[in-house]
């Protein structure tokens, strides 16, 4: 991780100091990582409105199976080498080299964590290191992607999840999301949106294609929300109390400089550099993607018989807007009640609208408030 020379603090002041500098940070993710208490009634009827596919009963046993050596294993050697580890020190290649030594300790651990459904926890503090984001700011503490440096034991617990989890997304998740999927690629949505541009290019019809910038989307998940996910798409109890065993009080410390802050507690968040992490924002973002699909108010852009409106990869999202004088209050609409239960928000100054087919007095360009661009914009 590169050195950080230089951060903006609370008071809008630059400081240069690598304490205050890791201060800053950990103010910065305490408020982040904070979360008003739970409404879980909110989170259901926003639910009961949304239809989402569901696992089946063989699909939840599946889910719900003991840990066995077999798959522990595969976890083991499926996790990338070179990595930093957690705050343990232990590295995944001490798992490999040492796995014969470790299995007779390590597996009863995991059978007890899978039958009482509690982690250690000190297998759940993270280290946070950071990671600039191209062209930003490095002197704000927004500019940078938190990576949470996990112990390679709770790692090897979520990998197990994740395996189990990743074969069920192609059926749980619509084929308009790529990110995380198996067998999707991004290149499929990028393919889409060019074929929607060159279709709209040669009709008359007015239109927005809109890509939305997410704040933080990752970090802002409300765990309330994730949970009557899991629990609306039929995972299984046994399933989802092992991922609340994984989100039960949390901890983490920000790295940096060297410099390791203290101890504070998380509350919300699919931790960047958690196996699950990707798979779960990928469910919990679906039902904003239903709302979307379903809505008989809004109006996509139709090619054939088919009703164009949104393509995702993870949190990256392209709204597909025919009418848009009509749509995009409805789309904002729609966004607005999915962001009251699941934290998520958009940042509507950063959001892009390339209009196609409006003229340059046309009243939407004033009234919506994504910001124009009349050049285009990168799509992934």
């Amino acid at each position: 991780m590169k050195s950080i020379k230089a951060i903006r603090t609370n008071n809008g002041s630059i400081t240069y100091d690598p304490h205050l500098i890791n201060e800053a940070f950990t103010n910065f993710y305490k408020n982040l990582y904070s979360c008003p208490p739970p409404n879980n009634v909110n989170s259901e009827n926003y639910l009961d409105k949304i239809s989402l596919q569901s696992a089946t009963e063989s699909e939840k046993a599946t889910l719900s199976a003991p840990f066995t050596e077999r798959e522990v294993w595969d976890a083991i050697q499926s996790m990338p080498t070179g990595r930093a580890p957690g705050l343990d020190g232990y590295p995944v290649e001490y798992y490999r080299k040492f796995w014969p030594e470790l299995k007779p300790i390590l597996m009863p651990a995991l059978h007890h964590i899978y039958e009482h459904n509690v982690i250690p926890n000190s297998w759940k503090t993270a280290s946070i290191s950071l990671i600039l984001k191209k062209d930003k700011n490095p002197s704000d503490c927004s500019s940078y992607r938190p990576i949470s440096l996990l112990n390679v034991d709770f790692k090897i617990v979520a990998k197990v999840l994740a395996r189990r989890l990743d074969a069920l997304l192609p059926r749980l998740i619509h084929p308009d999301q790529t990110g995380f999927v198996r067998s999707r690629h991004g290149s499929d949505n990028v393919r889409r949106a060019l074929n929607i541009v060159d279709h709209l290019s040669r009709n008359p019809d007015p239109a927005f294609i809109v890509s939305l910038d997410a704040e933080k989307a990752f970090d802002r998940v409300h765990w309330d929300f994730l949970f009557a996910v899991l629990k609306k798409i039929n995972l299984g109890s046994s399933f989802i109390n092992m991922i609340k065993s994984l989100y039960s009080y949390p901890n983490a410390v920000v790295n940096t400089n060297n410099f390791h802050s203290d101890v504070f507690p998380v509350s919300r968040g699919c931790r960047q550099g958690c196996p699950l992490s990707p798979l779960l924002f990928c469910l919990v973002i679906e039902p904003l993607a239903q709302s979307i699909r379903n809505s008989t108010r809004l109006t996509g852009i139709k090619i054939g018989g088919e009703d164009h409106r949104i393509s995702l990869y993870a949190d990256d999202v392209l709204l597909y807007l025919s009418n848009p004088n009509a749509s995009v209050n409805i789309v904002l609409d729609l966004i607005s009640d999915y962001s009251s239960v699941s934290g998520y928000k958009i940042n509507l100054d950063k959001s892009l609208a390339l209009p196609i087919n409006i003229s340059q007095s046309d009243n939407i360009r004033q009234i919506t408030p994504f910001h124009i661009s009349d050049t285009g914009f990168k799509y992934l």
